[in-house]
Parts: structure tokens; sequence; C-alpha cells
């Protein structure tokens, strides 16, 4: 197997000029390629890759390419059903043969479990900061709500009634200003963290 020498011939298109149009107010979050790195930038459908496997040519596009400061990686994202069809297993076998033989990492993404998508699909709900009270948010921010339940942090406080302070705090959740283990179902007895914008 080879990589396409040409690379001019690759399609390039960045994911970024993509993305507000697509998800409107959400501001993707991007996995880390590997514990530790950081990602530096994203392509989606990057680039065509192109190979003699079983004496046949063979031509596929990766979902992304992700530059991180340890290097490129390469992603097929999936469906866990789809795994184990020969067809696309056989695939992503000879892709990972050829990107790993330039040097780089490959990665094949699934769906997360069913209880983490289904935390993600409900708090997305709450990712609209104008529908939120700024007071309340910043009341949240400086409040001593990490080491909390998620049940006791979402008590009325300070003259707020309970619905408000619960959906304020989901909010904080969704922009990673608090934490909760997302692949758990969501609970009262869940411990509030602190997140990356605390």
């Amino acid at each position: 197997m080879r990589l396409v020498a040409a690379w001019s011939a690759c399609r390039i298109r960045e994911a970024r000029s993509e993305v507000p149009s697509l998800c409107g107010d959400v501001t993707p979050e991007p996995r880390r390629p590997r514990r530790g790195a950081v990602l530096l930038s994203s392509s989606s459908l990057p680039l065509l890759l192109r190979a003699r496997v079983g004496g046949r040519e063979r031509k596929h596009v990766p979902d992304y390419l992700l530059l991180s400061d340890e290097g490129p990686v390469v992603v097929d994202v999936k469906p866990q059903s789809r795994l184990s069809k020969q067809e696309v297993s056989f695939t992503l076998a000879w892709t990972r043969e050829l990107v790993e033989q330039r040097g780089w990492r490959y990665e094949v993404w699934s769906e997360p479990p069913e209880a983490e998508l289904g935390n993600v699909r409900f708090l997305a709900g709450y990712r609209h900061e104008r529908r939120f009270d700024r007071d309340l948010l910043d009341e949240l921010r400086a409040g001593e709500i990490a080491g909390q339940s998620l049940g006791e942090a979402c008590r009325g406080r300070g003259g707020w009634p309970a619905p408000l302070v619960r959906s304020a705090v989901f909010h904080l959740v969704w922009t990673h200003h608090f934490t909760v283990d997302l692949t758990r179902p969501l609970s009262a007895a869940l411990v509030v963290g602190c997140g990356v914008r605390a």
C-alpha cells in the first residue's frame, strides 16, 4: 500500500468555516487525539487515500484530519453497529496501515455510550446563555458549588427559585464551568466538579 504522492490533489476543507452554519450557537469541543495532546487544527474530509490492496485500487476519504502538538491524527467516524461489517472493517484496516506507514496516528470514533449521549442531548437544551439571568450565572460561578451533589447545587438560593437555579446550573455544566460524570445518567446524587472554565 502507498499514499498518493500527489498531495495537491487532496481536498482540504476547513471545518471551522462550516461549524457556525451547521451548529448555530453550539461550540464544538473536539476530542483530544490522545490524553495530554493539544489540538492545533482540524479539517473535515481532509484527504483522499489511494492504495493497491489485494490487487485492486482502493480509495477512501477519512472523516477528519487533526493536527496536534504530537503530530497528525487521521480519524474515521463509524457507528458501532457498522464496525463489524466486513467491508467497513476491511477499509478501516487498510486505512490504518496506510496512515501508520506515514508515521501518523489513526483512530476510529463511534457514538458515545447511551447514557452519555442522552446527557449531552439533554444539556444541549441549556446551551443558549441569553436565556439565563446574568446575575444568577455570576452568582453561581462565584459560589461554592464544586463538591456539592447536583441536587444540592440545583436548590433555590439567594432568592432565586429552584427551577431557575437548576436550569442555570445545567447551562454552566454545558459550558464546562462545572462538570459532572456524563457517563452516568444525570441524577441528584452526581457530584459537581470544577470545569475547565472555572
